[in-house]
C-alpha cells in the first residue's frame, strides 16, 4: 500500500463478510483483486462464484433488452395503427359532413312535404277520374243501347216499307181551266 497517497478505506457488505476496499482518486483496487494477488503468484485464481454471477447478470440483462425491444416494437405497432385509426376518423368525418348538411337536409325535407302534399292532390284527382270514366262508360252504354233500339226501329220501318209500294203522286203543271190548282203551287 502506498502511503504517500491519500487512501479511503470503505467498509463493504457482501454476503455476511464484510471486506475493505481500498479506493484512490486515480484508481479503484477492489478487496477480491488484492487477495486473488496476495494468494498466488502463479496467475489469477478462478472465481467461480464470479464469474457464475456475472453470467447471470449478463444473460439477465440480454433477456431484460430483448423484452423491451419487444415491447418497444408492441408499442410501436399499438401507436402506428392509434395513427391509422385517426386518419380513419378524421376522413370519415370529412366524408360525413359533405353527405349531411342542415341546408341539404332541410331542402330535402320541404321537398320530401311538397311531394306528398303532390302525391295526396294526384290521389284525389284520379279517384275523381275514375268516377268519371265510370259515368262516362254507363253514358256510353247506354248511348249503344238507344243506337241499336233504333236500328232495329229504322229495320222494322225499312221493312215495312219494302212490302207495301208508296205511291206518291205527281204534281201536274198548271193549267188555264183549274185556277185552283195553281194558288196551290204558289
Amino acid at each position: 500500500m502506498n502511503s504517500g497517497s491519500a487512501a479511503v478505506v470503505e467498509v463493504q457488505r457482501r454476503g455476511s463478510t464484510t471486506r475493505p476496499s481500498y479506493r484512490d482518486a486515480s484508481c479503484h483496487v477492489d478487496w477480491d483483486d488484492m487477495h486473488a494477488a496476495e494468494e498466488g503468484a502463479s496467475g489469477p485464481a478462478p472465481l467461480p462464484r464470479r464469474r457464475g454471477r456475472r453470467w447471470w447478470w449478463s444473460i439477465g440483462g440480454a433477456g431484460l433488452s430483448a423484452v423491451g425491444f419487444v415491447c418497444l416494437a408492441l408499442f410501436e405497432q399499438y401507436n402506428s395503427s392509434l395513427s391509422e385509426l385517426r386518419a380513419d376518423l378524421k376522413h370519415f368525418n370529412e366524408v360525413s359532413a359533405e353527405f349531411v348538411k342542415r341546408d341539404s337536409l332541410r331542402r330535402y325535407s320541404e321537398h320530401m312535404k311538397e311531394s306528398r302534399q303532390e302525391l295526396h292532390e294526384s290521389r284525389s284527382t284520379r279517384k275523381d277520374l275514375e268516377r268519371e270514366l265510370a259515368l262516362s262508360k254507363k253514358d256510353r252504354d247506354e248511348m249503344l243501347h238507344e243506337i241499336q233500339r233504333l236500328r232495329e226501329r229504322l229495320a222494322s220501318v225499312e221493312g215495312r216499307q219494302a212490302a207495301v209500294p208508296v205511291v206518291v203522286p205527281m204534281p201536274v203543271s198548271p193549267t188555264k181551266e183549274n185556277p185552283s190548282e195553281a194558288e196551290a203551287f204558289k
